[in-house]
């Protein structure tokens, strides 16, 4: 973009051709229509490539037996104790090779190097799962049962985890059964985080807290002082005078950790389900669920190291290496370039609660078939993260952004009408709404409720051969606009959230299936 005139040829030419810094240097016209060339782009684009695979591999075996047949029952069930046993091995390797071009950092955007990433592990593990009738055929217990399950894992990366759970499951009658649970659950690191190589990324920050000008009390924008600022790394000479990135981006390390202990959960859940009888087709559930994640696997928010050391934390201020401006964003050199250190570690603390409520109904319609009713609705009570122990608890219910990232709608249902027809073909309309999520970044852009209308319908040609075809978001609603530079460029994909809403609108979709 900077281009000159040549004084030699009166030709639009870069500077860096004149002064011999870059004699290939390419002017590139974006004022007039048409005269971008191809050599223009030639010039600036990049190719990158980047080979990766990964594998795995799994042997297991189990037996099964059902102990009733050898006498093992309780003395008030019919049924005797069923069993499983069994063990598995599991291997998986990574193996990611990036070209020079994104290992040197230079597309566009990239924020830093992408280095190559090779490694892999393996873990064995023995299970075991046990099915006990308690009693069976008596009044007000129809059916009391207890499901056991045990496992545990040993990796070669030097840990060892045991998962476990208890089910119970209380038929009072054939209309009311209850049901609860209680489970251990765990997620080993994966090769990523465990090996991935050390580099820069970019994090979005609206303003350096220590950066701009001070005002006549000593303060930055942000209101920090410079007893603050100090803490961070920033000299008496830097503190007014630190550039703010323009772009709103700054450095971050990232980087695997081959030391990580496993994440642990913990769900306890409790449910009913009314199937009356005097209602035919109906069958209502409501279960409640609280799960509690500790030693969460995560890379704690680059901001949010920036603040708590700020605000006194010395073992975040450890983190925070200032560039020779007192910056956090010039260069990309890891070893002179301001930066934050965000690596991969067992910090997180999360824990939600909330309800799930499911209703199914199917009615006759006599010679015009059956028409079905099916509702599913998720209530999120409780959604509070902590980046690690000690830190202040977060509100993630009903917000996106900060600490949160992803939204966390507190209510969502999905409601679908099934018309089964005497003429070999099943339709349906579904109805989905997601509440609105409020945004806890300083843009404040929040995202409102979103209804979508869905329509499909399957035509059974013949025993062999079906058609399928349908419309997903049939308005053609499009999504909640979070913003580029508010959170929504790592958390998802530029301004808006696929997976959460319909990013491209409208969608239609055609199949023929043939079963031979």
């Amino acid at each position: 973009l900077d281009a000159v005139t040549d004084p030699a040829t009166g030709d639009v030419v870069c500077r860096s051709v004149l002064d011999g810094s870059d004699p290939n240097c390419v002017p590139w016209n974006i004022f007039t229509t048409g005269a971008v060339t191809q050599e223009q782009t030639d010039y600036l684009v990049l190719p990158l490539f980047a080979r990766g695979t990964t594998d795995q591999t799994v042997v297991s075996g189990y037996v099964t037996a059902d102990l009733g047949e050898y006498g093992v029952k309780l003395p008030a069930a019919s049924n005797g104790v069923q069993v499983v046993l069994g063990y598995e091995d599991r291997e998986e390797n990574l193996d990611f090779n990036p070209d020079n071009g994104f290992r040197e950092g230079e597309g566009a955007g990239q924020g830093g190097a992408t280095g190559p990433v090779s490694g892999g592990y393996d873990v064995g593990e023995f299970f075991f799962e046990a099915s006990i009738p308690v009693v069976e055929g008596m009044a007000f217990v129809e059916e009391l049962k207890f499901d056991l399950a045990y496992r545990n894992s040993d990796y070669s990366t030097g840990i060892t985890t045991d998962t476990y759970g208890l089910r119970a499951g209380w038929a009072i009658n054939s209309d009311v059964k209850l049901r609860a649970s209680l489970q251990r659950a765990v997620r080993a690191a994966n090769i990523q985080e465990l090996f991935l190589p050390q580099g820069f990324n970019l994090f979005d920050m609206s303003a350096d807290p220590c950066g701009g000008p001070v005002d006549a009390n000593g303060e930055t924008a942000a209101g920090r002082t410079f007893a603050e600022c100090e803490l961070s790394g920033v000299t008496a000479a830097q503190f007014g005078n630190i550039p703010n990135s323009p772009a709103e981006q700054y450095n971050f390390l990232q980087g695997g950790n081959p030391n990580l202990d496993a994440e642990k959960a913990d769900t306890v859940s409790f449910g009913v389900i009314w199937t009356p009888e005097f209602v035919n087709g109906l069958s209502l559930s409501l279960d409640y669920y609280d799960i509690e994640i500790e030693q969460g696997i995560n890379s704690l928010n680059p901001e949010f190291i920036l603040n708590e050391c700020l605000d006194g934390n010395q073992a975040q201020c450890n983190k925070v290496n200032r560039g020779v401006a007192g910056d956090l964003w010039v260069g990309s050199d890891v070893n002179a370039s301001g930066h934050i250190i965000a690596l991969q570690d067992n910090l997180a603390i999360e824990r939600v609660t909330g309800f799930d409520f499911v209703a199914d109904y199917t009615m006759s319609l006599g010679d015009m078939g059956n028409l079905s009713f099916n509702n599913v609705l998720g209530l999120i009570t409780t959604w509070d993260q902590q980046e690690l122990a000690g830190a202040p608890v977060v509100d993630c219910k009903g917000n996106w952004g900060a600490t949160c990232g992803f939204p966390t709608p507190d209510l969502q249902n999905n409601f679908r009408t099934t018309w089964d027809t005497p003429w070999d073909v099943t339709a349906s309309a579904m109805w989905r709404y997601i509440s609105e999520v409020k945004d806890l970044n300083a843009n404040n852009v929040d995202l409102g409720a979103v209804s979508y209308l869905d329509m499909a319908a399957v035509w059974e040609l013949s025993e062999e051969f079906s058609a399928r075809m349908g419309i997903n978001n049939v308005l053609d609603r499009a999504p909640p606009i979070a913003g580029g530079s508010a959170g929504a460029a790592n958390q998802g994909n530029g301004n808006v959230f696929p997976g959460m809403y319909d990013a491209l609108g409208r969608y239609w979709f055609i199949g023929l299936s043939l079963n031979l």
